[in-house]
């Protein structure tokens, strides 16, 4: 089904979802391993998005911090190799590299 969905010409596999979260957040977020290889293998993924800065559920975390926030080392490993912000900081200032070290 994700596969069949990401192959639509017009598909925006970066829109943000009424929790602020996209695809690949949640995906990092739930440790969807498969998933997020399918999402980051689309040619238009912002590995680096976060959610939308005006919603009150902005909490300005990407994809690479809910990874490292649910330990899922495989997610971690596909974000650097796509060249992931390691010294990224949310809206609490927590940095990436200091959530793994």
């Amino acid at each position: 089904m994700v596969e069949a969905l990401l192959q639509m010409p017009d598909i925006d596999v970066n829109a943000v979802a009424y929790t602020n979260d996209t695809a690949l957040i949640k995906c990092c977020r739930n440790d969807m391993v498969e998933i997020a290889d399918m999402l980051l293998k689309h040619p238009t993924i912002l590995i680096d998005k976060t959610g939308e800065k005006t919603s009150v559920e902005y909490n300005g975390r990407m994809a690479i911090h809910e990874a490292a926030a649910c330990n899922s080392l495989q997610i971690l490993k596909q974000l650097f190799s796509k060249g992931a912000a390691v010294f990224a900081h949310d809206v609490h200032v927590s940095c990436v590299y200091c959530m793994i070290e």
